[in-house]
């Protein structure tokens, strides 16, 4: 215990610290404290690298920690989304992943957490619907997260043999996710996971935006690389994933219709890929 009242005591000095450019003796420290079992230690680490320093390795190591939900404490998770938020409106991490990341948490996680809040107001700061004077004032208790029905169209390369980034070099495009066979980490609540194939996906959201355009979007980025899915290094099982998020009733239920436009059915039919659907019902 003392140890760690030691520690948070040069971390809470550090965070009074307003520089970009800290001494390496301060940043190592702050490196290993992301790493830290208690959770306030965690905290202050990510407020003073990813929040205050914006340094583009912790700011990786965030977004990377709350996608895997490395992080079990929710006001922990909250911290993240508003580094990762603030580095991307200021030039430091990229708005168009950052946002993908956000909408998909919130297709999977508690509407009513600090997370979801955070991911919910993110989203409309990227968008530019929420003011600077309005985040920094932010009440998080009287947000109330509004899903509208949005969908997603993902692109999957699945193989034991795959090599993430040769097929991203391929196809000249960045995943939303990837790893290779035996990729092990952890989930938050402490469990190891040891991934039992490798993985290429990029996934594509919009809430305005409807299905066919995300399908013919999927489909112009793979003919610019001119390259065919099923026939990239590794690849053994390739598809496209439609996943649509309405909103639910009390009972869990819910429905949506969809409406595919005639050229899209030869936009798939040029992928030669198969197709699947979900329909996910989201409870507020």
């Amino acid at each position: 215990m003392a140890d760690f009242s030691k520690l948070l005591d040069k971390l809470y000095a550090i965070s009074g610290v307003h520089s970009a450019d800290p001494v390496p003796e301060n940043y190592l420290l702050v490196s290993r404290a992301f790493h830290h079992v208690d959770a306030e230690v965690r905290e202050r680490a990510i407020f003073i690298g990813a929040l205050r320093w914006m340094d583009r390795t912790m700011l990786g190591y965030t977004f990377a920690a709350f996608r895997l939900e490395l992080e079990p404490v929710d006001d922990n998770r909250r911290l993240m989304v508003e580094a990762l938020v603030s580095a991307a409106l200021r030039g430091g991490f990229d708005p168009a992943a950052l946002e993908l990341a956000l909408v998909e948490r919130l297709g999977c996680c508690d509407l009513s957490s600090l997370e979801a809040k955070a991911a919910y107001v993110g989203t409309l700061r990227l968008r530019g619907k929420v003011t600077v004077a309005e985040w920094a004032v932010m009440d998080y208790e009287k947000v109330d997260v509004k899903m509208s029905e949005s969908c997603q169209v993902s692109l999957y390369v699945k193989g034991d043999t795959i090599d993430p980034e040769v097929i991203s070099e391929m196809l000249g495009i960045q995943p939303t996710k990837a790893h290779r066979k035996g990729h092990v980490w952890r989930t938050s609540h402490g469990s190891e996971i040891v991934e039992k194939t490798g993985l290429w996906r990029l996934t594509l959201q919009s809430e305005g935006t409807g299905v066919s355009t995300l399908i013919a979007e999927i489909d112009r980025l793979v003919q610019t690389a001119g390259v065919t899915v099923s026939e990239l290094p590794g690849a053994e099982v390739a598809f496209v994933d439609v996943l649509l998020l309405g909103k639910g009733g009390d009972d869990g239920g819910g429905s949506c219709e969809v409406t595919l436009d005639p050229d899209v059915v030869q936009v798939l039919g040029r992928l030669g890929l198969p197709v699947e659907f979900t329909f996910a019902a989201v409870v507020p």
